[in-house]
């Protein structure tokens, strides 16, 4: 048996008997099954026979394995200071251990919040493939100190690395550390406004060409209203990679905003926008300076623990032409299906849906205009006791002009947890 393995096996069963004979009470032991699956499937004319009408169905499965876990959640102090979780993830092919911690002292009214997570992924059965096994470590440390009622002020540190037992083309080990300065400001409601700052400098030792440094800002602000609310996102940065020709060095600037106006009783209308801009330099054979925005606008209806709107979106893409193939220009317009259900404690479930059509500004062969669908749901159902489901599962469907262009994209994730 892998040395490695036993010695995390053994970390993981010292924490639990330390925890279980000492505050019993403060202790929580999970268990679940869950299953992952994630394909890719798509059609593409074949280069391989003399006949026009022969295809290929291209499928991948990325990910088709079922999983069980076992976590323990200790929690030594009443007021949640110190949380201490160490969990056991097995299937058929990979296992991980992981080790997470939280600890949140207080320092009058002065704030310090530290998080911890330490992961080590092996492969135990079948054979060993680059980025298999893996240790991956990561730290946040922030310090939140009062300036008045209303205002605070944050100073954090961020840090992570991976080490891969194998590196490859597409696996590099890395290290990763930088500082983060900050403001919130409270409003009446528990709305807030937060801006920052921020600094990170990676290192890949395997290979210097990858190091890079970025810098940057970035705000939220969160609006709760009796007539509504509004969610606002906004960050601009700046990323230099350590390389003489400057390639991949990029400004890029993001921004997304939700808001909600209630109109009436029951009914409201949805706002959703969001905003991605991006500018290389220089402008190289593979990157291109481009600008994405998509917006939509939904009316809705809702009563006592669930709600449902409808409405028309759309997605504009803009990108520069380059020397050598024409931009990828499109625009998208399609209708919108949101649906939430809530019942405190018991089920929570969230649908959202998006069949639309994509019109490009220049068709080529194997990338022309399609029909598309879009869905993305999660859930949580408390069956009985502890007994918990989850799930999320995402799709996107394409349908061209050209079947032998269709593909589609599943993603699939649930979890049957017990808790004790």
């Amino acid at each position: 048996m892998n040395t490695r393995r036993v010695s995390w096996i053994g970390v993981l069963g010292i924490t639990g008997l330390v925890a279980s004979n000492s505050f019993s009470s403060s202790l929580e032991l999970k268990t679940s099954l869950g299953y992952d699956f994630v394909s890719q499937e798509y059609f593409l004319d074949s280069v391989t026979t003399d006949s026009a009408l022969s295809t290929w169905l291209l499928k991948t499965d990325y990910l088709d394995d079922f999983k069980g876990r076992i976590a323990l959640n200790f929690l030594p102090f009443i007021d949640r200071r110190l949380e201490l979780q160490s969990s056991y993830e097995q299937s058929r092919e990979l296992y991980r251990l992981r080790f997470n911690s939280n600890w949140r002292p207080r320092f009058g009214k002065t704030r310090f919040d530290m998080s911890t997570e330490l992961e080590r992924r092996d492969r135990h059965n079948g054979t060993n493939e680059f980025g298999d096994s893996y240790v991956f470590g990561y730290t946040r440390a922030a310090l939140t100190i009062p300036v008045s009622e209303e205002m605070s002020t944050r100073i954090q540190m961020v840090g992570e690395f991976v080490n891969f037992d194998s590196a490859a083309t597409y696996n590099y080990n890395y290290y990763r550390l930088g500082p983060k300065i900050g403001i919130t400001r409270t409003f009446e409601g528990f709305s807030f406004l937060d801006a920052n700052i921020f600094f990170t400098n990676r290192q890949v030792p395997d290979s210097a060409e990858l190091d890079y440094w970025n810098f940057g800002i970035d705000g939220s602000f969160l609006g709760l209203m009796e007539g509504g609310d509004i969610d606002l996102y906004t960050r601009f940065e700046r990323k230099n990679y350590n390389r003489l020709d400057s390639r991949d060095d990029h400004y890029r600037f993001d921004f997304e905003g939700r808001g909600k106006i209630c109109m009436g009783e029951r009914h409201f209308t949805k706002i959703e926008l969001q905003t991605e801009i991006v500018f290389y330099s220089p402008v190289d054979l593979v990157n291109f300076d481009y600008g994405r925005t998509g917006w939509a606008v939904l009316v809705g209806f809702e009563k006592k623990g669930w709600s449902v709107a409808v409405g028309p979106a759309f997605e504009l893409m803009m990108e520069q032409e380059g020397s050598f193939k024409a931009a990828e220009d499109y625009f998208e317009i399609g209708g919108k299906v949101d649906l939430e259900v809530l019942k405190a404690g018991r089920f929570f479930g969230s649908v959202e849906s998006t069949l639309g059509y994509r019109n490009l500004s220049v068709e080529e062969q194997y990338y022309t205009n399609f029909m598309f669908e879009r869905l993305n749901t999660i859930g949580n159902f408390t069956l009985f006791g502890g007994l918990n489901l989850n799930w999320l599962f995402s799709a996107e469907w394409e349908w061209h002009g050209i079947q032998q262009e269709n593909s589609q994209i599943f993603l699939l994730s649930t979890n049957l947890t017990y808790s004790i």
